[in-house]
């Protein structure tokens, strides 16, 4: 998506797009596209069934036609083939839900950004408002986690199947799978490797949902989810790959946990979007920017007063003062950025 502005009506028009995430959000939180799914339905219909004023159901059905995502005639409103296909053939209508609970809850950051864009931290902390923070919900709340952990099997379902085409596994028969989540990641190395086993390590409250998704695969005999803290607890031992996909930076004493926890000649495989580099911007010309890039980039800044990703040189570097050898990167489609170290 790219934003043209070229006149003074296009300034003035863009800022009252505010309420375009809102009106889909909305309509994403409600299922609508799956109450319309299959039928003409009309605007009282949709009004009685939803609870909202028919003067305004009216006009957020409009605009949710200009935007390509239904269509109307005789105010009788059917999914259009865009929505069909990028939100009914996708996701699940409770993943979508939360996928658009997630972006709401995020409306804060951009609220009143005038006053707040000079604060030193987040711009929440100076609306009086609770940064949010997914961990401690996840860890608190067991029917957040087995949201956001289908959630996430949902959208990297198809991830991990590339990544299990990608890694090589010679020689690979026990897999630990670090902050694992659902295991989508190890499940699809399974399912193409039958000599492969696998142990998910993550907290409690994603473990137990974990073993509810595996429950319902093939592969389920040669999975295991063990609950820990990886920052603190010990990790088990005698792996051949340690898959760590997402889960945050590596301090030095984690990485001598996973080095122990390898075989002689093990593998560590460190998968991660390029965009999780504070450094990028820095080292890339601005034509390499696209715009969902720096949509995300400017969001993340709006909670903290400096991103504080590691560098992808300086965890190669902590590698290699691991005792790890070979460190090497490798940048797959869809700016997916893999780091593979071994252990002598």
């Amino acid at each position: 998506m790219e934003i043209n502005i070229k006149t003074p009506e296009d300034v003035r028009i863009l800022m009252k797009m505010h309420v375009i995430p809102a009106a889909i959000t909305t309509a994403l939180e409600l299922h609508l596209f799956w109450y319309i799914n299959d039928q003409s339905v009309g605007l009282e219909d949709i009004s009685q069934k939803f609870r909202i004023p028919q003067d305004r159901c009216h006009y957020w059905l409009e605009l949710l036609v200009e935007l390509g995502l239904l269509k109307q005639e005789n105010l009788r409103y059917k999914l259009t083939s865009l929505s069909q296909s990028i939100i009914i053939e996708t996701y699940s209508p409770e993943s979508w839900a939360f996928i658009a609970q997630a972006a709401r809850e995020q409306y804060l950051t951009g609220y009143n950004l005038t006053s707040h864009i000079s604060h030193p931290k987040s711009v929440m902390t100076a609306q009086g408002e609770k940064s949010l923070d997914w961990f401690k919900r996840i860890q608190e709340d067991p029917e957040y986690a087995r949201r956001f952990t289908y959630t996430l099997y949902e959208i990297h379902y198809s991830s991990g199947e590339k990544l299990a085409q990608s890694l090589n596994m010679k020689g690979v028969k026990r897999l630990m799978d670090l902050g694992g989540g659902s295991g989508v990641m190890s499940l699809a190395l399974l399912k193409q490797h039958p000599e492969l086993t696998a142990v998910v390590i993550d907290i409690p409250n994603v473990c137990v949902i974990g073993r509810e998704i595996a429950a319902k695969s093939s592969v389920a005999d040669r999975i295991v989810y063990q609950a820990a803290d990886f920052d603190h607890d010990d990790l088990p031992t005698g792996f051949d790959m340690i898959l760590n996909c997402d889960a945050g930076g590596f301090n030095q004493e984690l990485l001598y946990k996973l080095f122990k926890a390898l075989n002689e000649g093990g593998q560590l495989i460190i998968v991660s979007n390029i965009e999780m580099d504070s450094d990028w911007l820095e080292t890339h010309p601005r034509e390499d920017l696209s715009f969902p890039l720096l949509l995300r980039f400017f969001q993340n800044s709006l909670t903290a007063s400096k991103l504080s990703h590691m560098t992808i040189t300086e965890g190669k570097k902590r590698l290699t003062e691991t005792g790890f050898h070979s460190v090497v990167e490798e940048t797959l489609e869809d700016g997916i950025l893999i780091v593979r170290a071994q252990k002598p």
